[in-house]
């Protein structure tokens, strides 16, 4: 019973290996005519509750920022209009992704932002 004991002790003691984390940035600039979308994961399934901030140009510093909803959706209303936004997305188990979005009238409705899994 006393070596039972000790050994689920062991095993309830082992600290959880912590994932990995490392900055995406996308090269390319997004299009979109609102700063709104959805976050996904890999596969296209919804993000839930990933934070998705306006941040100032090259994401020196981070001022707006929004959760994601039970579908992944998020909508950032800008206090000022800008030709280029930088947002990053974050959420926990994932790489924290930084994109540019350039707001015009006739691009696509809505931003479709994939996150990558925590190595």
């Amino acid at each position: 019973m006393r070596a039972v004991t000790i050994a689920l002790l062991t095993v309830l003691c082992v600290p959880a290996a912590s994932a990995q984390y490392q900055t995406v940035q996308l090269v390319r600039i997004l299009n979109a005519r609102a700063l709104s979308g959805v976050v996904t994961d890999p596969n296209g399934g919804a993000v839930a509750g990933a934070t998705v901030e306006l941040c100032t140009p090259e994401w020196k510093s981070c001022s707006s920022k929004v959760v994601s909803g039970s579908d992944g959706r998020f909508a950032i209303i800008p206090e000022q209009k800008q030709q280029i936004y930088y947002l990053r997305a974050s959420q926990y188990g994932f790489d924290p992704l930084l994109f540019k979005v350039h707001v015009r009238r006739f691009a696509r409705k809505y931003l479709r932002v994939s996150l990558h899994i925590a190595s």
